[in-house]
């Protein structure tokens, strides 16, 4: 651990003597933040654990841990026996978000108020800091209520509108950049996504200069311009468009949730081909949960049944299920009665929430 905070403290200062950082650790002066503790590795987890968790000789320091998933953490304190407090962040209520509203967009806030006050779906969404901060600065650049109004029924009625606005935006507030590295939107897009996923599917790899190359290498080999765009062209546009930030050699998305709806965007991509996405699932992408709906939605019906009830039928798949039911519940029909039957006879706890499924598909047919 001393090493690793000699390395970083000397980024751009002189250079620290590792004998004062081992005195210090061992004297309990360092408040040390671990953050994003669910995207680590099963690998890197555990050495964290040995090496600076169950150490006695850094007992006396303070750690301070954070995952966006409060079971890795509970299952992480039970696992090293420690007298850890856990603490879990609630989402915004509805004074937080009026006042952040406010104060961030004051000339709009009584319109944007009094469309919240008349649906509770989009307080929920907006009681996500992310996604309140991301909704705000889009309403920002528009001026007209009723695009306003629009832009806040889609939001209410259409999964992840604002992420894909969001994505629409930065092209456009990045029109100026990508015609100067003479790059169409098209190709900005396939590629952002690919990364998207090569950094989950790969999430043992960092994104290091080398990788990065290699993946932009791959979309200019699929759009036939290897011969014509350089690869260093293409990493800068990246960055200086704000679809990656960089920083000593390394390379990430600017905010996690936007390289999961990235992500999501590349295997929808793919629904053309069926396997793709049952095999992407699988691969463990839990990051994926918000956006699950989306990407099974994507499928041709007759896919969806299977991938749907395979998931249903896996306990460790739990996380995914109110989701799946979510799609089961408008995309379904009463051909899947079996094996909606089969879950709730094995789930007793889903039997109200099947039974509505099913009183609503029968009520769409007007029976």
């Amino acid at each position: 651990m001393a090493e690793y905070i000699k390395i970083n403290f000397e980024k751009g200062l002189n250079q620290i003597n590792i004998e004062l950082i081992n005195k210090l650790l061992l004297e309990g002066r360092f408040l040390i933040f671990f953050d994003g503790f669910d995207e680590l590795s099963l690998k890197y987890s555990e050495e964290f654990k040995i090496k600076c968790i169950q150490n006695e000789k850094y007992k006396k320091n303070t750690f301070i841990i954070t995952s966006r998933s409060s079971g890795d953490i509970d299952e992480f304190i039970i696992d090293i026996n420690r007298n850890y407090k856990s603490y879990k962040i609630e989402l915004l209520d509805s004074k937080a978000i009026f006042d952040f509203i406010l104060n961030l967009v004051p000339e709009k806030s009584d319109l944007i108020k009094n469309f919240c006050n008349n649906s509770t779906n989009i307080l929920h969404i907006l009681s996500n800091p992310f996604n309140l901060t991301v909704v705000m600065y889009l309403i920002k650049s528009l001026e007209q209520e009723e695009s306003i109004n629009d832009f806040l029924e889609n939001v209410n009625s259409k999964p992840h509108y604002f992420y894909k606005e969001l994505f629409k935006q930065m092209l456009i507030w990045n029109r100026e950049i990508l015609r100067r590295f003479k790059l169409r939107d098209e190709f900005v897009i396939h590629l952002v996504t690919y990364i998207a996923y090569k950094s989950l599917n790969d999430w043992k790899i960092r994104l290091d200069l080398r990788y990065i190359n290699r993946l932009i290498k791959d979309i200019l080999s699929e759009f036939s311009l290897d011969r014509q765009i350089y690869i260093d062209d293409v990493r800068d546009c990246l960055v200086s468009c704000r679809f990656l930030q960089e920083s000593n050699g390394f390379y990430q998305f600017e905010h996690n949730n936007l390289l999961d709806f990235f992500a999501s965007l590349y295997i929808s991509e793919k629904s053309s081909d069926s396997d793709f996405p049952t095999h992407a699932f699988y691969k463990g992408y839990h990051y994926l949960n918000y956006f699950i709906q989306e990407i099974l939605s994507s499928l041709p019906r007759k896919h969806v049944l299977t991938l749907c009830f395979e998931i249903l039928m896996s306990e460790d798949k739990k996380e995914f299920w109110d989701h799946v039911l979510t799609i089961i519940r408008f995309i379904g029909n009463e051909d899947w009665l079996n094996n909606l039957n089969c879950f709730y006879l094995a789930n007793p706890d889903y039997t109200e929430k099947i039974a509505d499924i099913i009183r609503e598909w029968r009520l769409g047919k007007g029976q």
